[in-house]
């Protein structure tokens, strides 16, 4: 059914959108990483990774010193990465939504599940072809915070991926 889908240009130009290429010191050249919101260690377009110890990083420094190569990462770097991370977003689409799926909507759930991990709600809402209104109220009431916090960062991304999974129209909203 959705087995052959791979995220499309529109679903990469929404998660660079709101991702941005992380650059933590401006002053240098290359990619370094930054702390997102929730205070963990991102280089790249939101890429994260696990310590030795199992953990996300939760220090710059340390991210550098077990992966020097973040140091100098170039946009084209970013980019190939970013193609590798939302391999297993697609997988998680392509293993539970069980409807064929138009590639708008393909797209903008792969960046809904890179962002936020998964859904379940989100998944039986596709699968039982629930109304754009319904989608939209899930989507823009949920997984907008950070650390308990809101984020309307997170809230402009929920309506652009809300926005293209219901109509295929790829908007921008913190602009």
């Amino acid at each position: 059914m959705n087995e052959q889908m791979n995220l499309g240009e529109k679903g990469f130009k929404l998660i660079s959108w709101y991702e941005q290429y992380h650059d933590g010191d401006l002053t240098r050249i290359g990619l370094q990483p930054k702390l997102c919101p929730a205070g963990v260690v991102t280089w790249g377009l939101g890429h994260t990774e696990l310590d030795k110890d199992g953990n996300q990083y939760r220090s710059i420094e340390q991210a550098n010193i077990d992966h020097p190569e973040i140091e100098t990462m170039i946009f084209e770097q970013a980019d190939a990465l970013l193609k590798v991370d939302v391999i297993p977003e697609e997988e998680k689409v392509k293993m539970f939504i069980r409807r064929p799926l138009l590639q708008w909507e393909f797209d903008g759930l792969v960046s809904y599940f890179y962002n936020i991990g998964f859904s379940s709600t989100m998944v039986k809402l596709m699968n039982n072809r629930a109304s754009a209104d319904l989608i939209t109220a899930w989507m823009t009431q949920h997984y907008i915070t950070a650390e308990g916090k809101y984020m309307p960062g997170l809230f402009y991304r929920r309506q652009s991926e809300v926005l293209l999974i219901n109509t295929g129209v790829l908007k921008f909203f913190n602009v």
